[in-house]
């Protein structure tokens, strides 16, 4: 399914830059579960 692997790869660039920005987003710190795990969860 291409449509659910294209929006988890637009989340995942998306939640990466938010938590770039955003350090304060990341509950986990640097060393967490990662934006591929993020990107499920949304």
């Amino acid at each position: 399914m291409p449509g659910i692997s294209n929006k988890t790869r637009l989340s995942s660039a998306r939640d990466t830059g938010l938590l770039k920005r955003k350090p304060l987003n990341k509950p986990w710190g640097n060393n967490g579960p990662g934006t591929a795990e993020a990107a499920e969860k949304v």
